[in-house]
């Protein structure tokens, strides 16, 4: 699964403790998971019906037409912005013209908003995350005068709830990544990039450091894991925000003569329920992010299945990403875009891994720490409150209606621009 999967998963996992959870999907499912109501809502009359039976919609984002259902219904909202998708936009499209990534930006930015402003409830990942939206609430007008005076820290308003990780640890089942990869020997150091190569990412920094190394200790070697295959650029590539990157990615590879040499590639998308034995397999995880807007707001969801599978790792970011490796002691901090200082930081973690320099008892704190119990704390609190289904008056109905007709039009203008451009950049 996504990161936004996983983190919708574990969220109603954690809350079916105290509330009788459904799972809504526009899909079927070939992983039915033990506990768990899921109910396929492939059209909206099967989602307006969960609506009049269920008290609270937890939600990571609507589209324009469940919203309008979502209002009518007067169900109470959990709007989880988890994914800044304002913020996201300025890394996802690279290879996006200037004129069209204007016009996109301002559709989102407005979307968020108009979503923001029906929440009855809040919630974010961090200290960073939650100043954003509150400047984001207050500017748009939405913070509610009387709630702020009952609750000066806007806490009932908008809350953390950090991207979490399992109760149990994973479990080890065999060498599955050394048993796909025939040139890795048993003794060999394996680093492991996990997830698709996102826009966001830096995966370029990270060969570099590993052709230097290539020369200085041919045994470290890399796994990029799950990145699906390249896309060649065509007419709508440049929309998926892993593609531009994985295709630059791989074709670095090449041209450094890393592939298949000390770094490798496994396409083939890992099912959740195994990804824990490909973990324990490695000697630790690596996540290099460059300096942005993205990096300041959002720690790296990967980070958190390091910290699950007791897997050391290295990262390259901003003051988020440091704070959290340093912050619990459970890896390295290596300057984003410093090719040098990575390499170097990747030596050292080879000889503490080797030396058992990191102490079990770190990513114990830290898994008890952000075990999706505790995390989703805010969320659970706010379902037990003895409160009515939130009746929207007509007004608010309105509103909505204006609201999804703005977003109409700017899709519309978006769709247009990419057209008059061929779908695609020149």
């Amino acid at each position: 699964m996504s990161a936004v999967g996983i983190r919708k998963l574990e969220v109603g996992r954690a809350l079916a403790t105290i509330c009788d959870v459904t799972f809504a999907t526009t899909e079927g499912t070939n992983d039915p998971q033990p506990g768990i109501n899921l109910v396929p809502c492939p059209h909206r009359a099967a989602f307006r019906d969960l609506l009049t039976t269920h008290d609270v919609l937890y939600t990571l984002g609507l589209t324009a037409d469940r919203l309008l259902d979502v209002v009518r219904s007067g169900i109470r909202i959990v709007l989880d912005m988890y994914t800044p998708l304002a913020v996201e936009i300025f890394e996802a499209f690279p290879e996006a013209p200037a004129a069209l990534l204007r016009r996109m930006h301002r559709r989102v930015v407005r979307w968020t908003i108009a979503q923001l402003s029906h929440a009855d409830f809040i919630v974010c990942t961090g200290a960073a995350q939650r100043d954003l939206w509150l400047g984001t609430l207050n500017a748009a007008g939405i913070l509610d005068s009387e709630r702020v005076r009952n609750d000066p820290d806007c806490r009932g308003i908008i809350d953390f709830v950090p991207m979490g990780v399992p109760i149990t640890e994973p479990v080890a089942t065999g060498r599955p990544l050394r048993d796909r990869l025939p040139a890795v020997k048993p003794d060999d150091f394996l680093l492991l990039w996990t997830s698709h190569i996102l826009a966001w990412q830096d995966p370029q920094t990270l060969l570099h450091a590993m052709k230097r190394l290539f020369v200085e200790d041919p045994s470290i070697r890399l796994v990029f894991l799950g990145t699906g295959l390249p896309r060649p650029a065509g007419r709508s590539s440049w929309l998926d925000p892993a593609a531009v990157r994985t295709r630059e990615t791989f074709a670095l590879a090449e041209s450094l003569g890393l592939r298949d040499r000390n770094v490798f590639f496994l396409s083939d998308r890992i099912p959740y329920r195994d990804i824990g034995g490909f973990y324990k397999d490695a000697d630790a995880g690596i996540a290099t992010y460059p300096a942005s807007l993205e990096t300041r707001y959002c720690l790296g969801t990967r980070l958190l299945d390091f910290v699950w599978a007791g897997l050391p790792m290295i990262v390259s970011g901003m003051g988020l990403q440091r704070d959290f490796v340093e912050g619990h002691g459970i890896g390295i901090f290596s300057p984003a875009n410093d090719a040098e200082a990575l390499a170097d930081a990747i030596l050292r973690m080879k000889n503490w891994v080797r030396a058992e320099a990191f102490p079990a008892d770190r990513f114990a704190a830290a898994r008890n720490a952000l075990a999706w119990p505790a995390v989703t704390a805010p969320v659970a609190r706010f379902c037990r409150a003895p409160l009515a289904r939130t009746r929207k008056p007509r007004k608010r109905m309105l509103t909505a209606v204006a609201q999804v007709g703005e977003f109409a039009v700017r899709s519309l203008g978006c769709r247009l621009a990419m057209r008059l451009g061929d779908g695609h950049p020149r």
